[in-house]
């Protein structure tokens, strides 16, 4: 489950997807097996009731107000950082951040037509998006 962005010119830009929990307090995921396997679909991948730094527990949140609900269109992206333990989005970059980042002046669309300008693109991935991945960086997918 996830969206797909892209510039003015279908350049695919890269997915974002649903990464269940992360402390915002800590900047850290509570994934037991970290980052890395956040998008695992392996049982015995495990995650943690609390976040383990410092303690903070879960907060339960209704399908219209979390990261899956956001990939599924009943959540508007996030205006402001989060706090706390919540449901989070992650990044995984098609093209070189880099390079993205020096078109600063063009359209980006999501996989609904829905259009971003570069501010709000870029509030998007801070705001929702904490985890970022750039192993696919020139990889065709989707």
């Amino acid at each position: 489950m996830g969206r797909n962005y892209y510039l003015q010119n279908d350049i695919h830009i890269g997915k974002q997807s649903a990464a269940g929990y992360y402390c915002w307090d800590c900047n850290i995921t509570l994934c037991k097996l970290g980052n890395s396997k956040i998008h695992c679909s392996d049982p015995h991948t495990d995650w943690h009731d609390e976040c383990p730094r410092c303690g903070n527990k879960k907060q339960c949140e209704p399908i219209d107000q979390s990261a899956a609900g956001q990939m599924l269109g009943f959540t508007k992206d996030y205006k402001e950082r989060h706090t706390g333990v919540k449901s989070v989005c992650s990044f995984t970059w098609a093209i070189n951040p880099n390079e993205f980042f020096e078109m600063c002046n063009t359209v980006i669309k999501d996989e609904y037509k829905k259009k971003y300008t570069y501010k709000q693109f870029k509030n998007m991935l801070e705001y929702n998006c904490p985890i970022e991945f750039y192993n696919s960086i020139g990889v065709d997918f989707s």
